[in-house]
């Protein structure tokens, strides 16, 4: 049976790469595109001047906010120019750590084939960070503050914890269990099944560690700003 389920997983992840034809430069270059048109839209229709002073009005006085306001208004552009570098440290350290992974496990796979998996995956951040997007377009700017920003529509701490008044670790901990990350983790799967070097439990297993340690990362800063900002 486990070799049944693992031919199919196989035979979903062939055709979608079939379906995608694209060599992995060329699906990098998209990626950096809608990663840039992303931050783009953020930054002209949810990081206004009245959301930034919501944001720093505790802890800033207006001329500060100000001077703030625009000196990131002046650097906007060149935080446009790192998205490349950015996303490929993205990819990059999210491979090597599946690398790790595998080799724990006695599986050798390609870093640039664990690279092009990991690009694949990035797609479900994406559509995740469109979600969240939408989202905050519909907030009126006055209601905007650290703790909307970490807002995550659709998660499990949507469903059932209230919104923090600031930082939260544990917020931000359950925010990433959400279907966008789940998709991420299908497509991890689907990906190194399709390799035909490790089994759907191992790509199960690999791909949670992977996710597990990101997101422990993740809630590690969450808990060093809520410690800053307290």
């Amino acid at each position: 049976m486990e070799k049944s389920l693992n031919g199919t997983v196989s035979q979903l992840s062939g055709s979608t790469g079939d379906m995608t034809r694209l060599r992995t430069w060329q699906l990098f270059g998209l990626l950096v595109v809608a990663s840039a048109v992303l931050a783009w839209a953020e930054n002209e229709f949810v990081m206004t001047p009245e959301v930034y002073r919501n944001i720093l009005g505790s802890q800033l006085d207006a001329e500060r906010i100000d001077a703030q306001i625009d000196m990131m208004s002046r650097f906007r552009g060149w935080g446009y120019l790192t998205v490349p570098v950015m996303l490929w440290l993205r990819l990059a350290f999210i491979a090597l750590l599946v690398q790790m992974f595998c080799l724990l496990g006695t599986i050798e796979i390609q870093f640039v084939r664990l690279f092009r998996i990991a690009a694949i995956a990035f797609v479900a951040d994406l559509l995740g960070s469109a979600n969240r997007l939408v989202w905050l377009v519909r907030q009126a700017p006055s209601a905007i503050d650290t703790a909307t920003l970490g807002v995550m529509p659709g998660s499990i701490a949507g469903f059932f914890l209230e919104r923090p008044q600031g930082a939260s670790g544990f917020y931000t901990l359950l925010s990433q269990v959400n279907m966008f990350e789940l998709g991420w983790v299908g497509l991890m799967v689907l990906g190194l099944t399709g390799t035909r070097r490790v089994g759907t439990a191992g790509a199960v297993l690999v791909t949670g560690g992977v996710w597990a340690l990101v997101t422990f990362l993740q809630f590690a800063v969450a808990l060093f700003m809520q410690h800053m900002g307290a």
